[in-house]
């Protein structure tokens, strides 16, 4: 969790009479969440979307962020690295960045080569 979803989580326990951050009917816990993410989707106008939908957006975001597939593993609580390897799907953007990423290494190494005259 960052510092602003912290602040804001902790924002809405201050003010709230539960025990809970997001309570139930009377302030008791919820015994699920799919009856109030189905409705906050209506409300948003959100169709199709499966709450393990977020899991997936946020193990892709970890990835177009650079994170290495260890960290992703670890944050999302996977046992094996199989697991998370479903979540990472290449594209064509994401490629050229990783590859325009090393061009400032090849051209430092390139400009640090010796120069021989007449060789190839």
């Amino acid at each position: 969790m960052n510092q602003i979803v912290y602040k804001l989580l902790r924002k809405r326990y201050q003010q709230l009479s539960s025990a809970y951050v997001f309570p139930g009917k009377n302030g008791k816990q919820r015994v699920t969440i799919k009856t109030a993410f189905k409705a906050a989707c209506r409300r948003a106008g959100i169709t199709n979307l499966r709450f393990h939908d977020l899991r997936h957006t946020f193990g892709t975001w970890l990835v177009n962020q650079g994170a290495d597939i260890k960290t992703i593993q670890e944050l999302m609580g996977h046992k094996s690295l199989k697991s998370t390897e479903r979540y990472l799907h290449p594209n064509e953007e994401r490629k050229r960045k990783v590859i325009e990423s090393i061009t400032g290494i090849s051209h430092e190494a390139s400009t640090n080569l010796p120069q021989n005259e007449g060789s190839v």
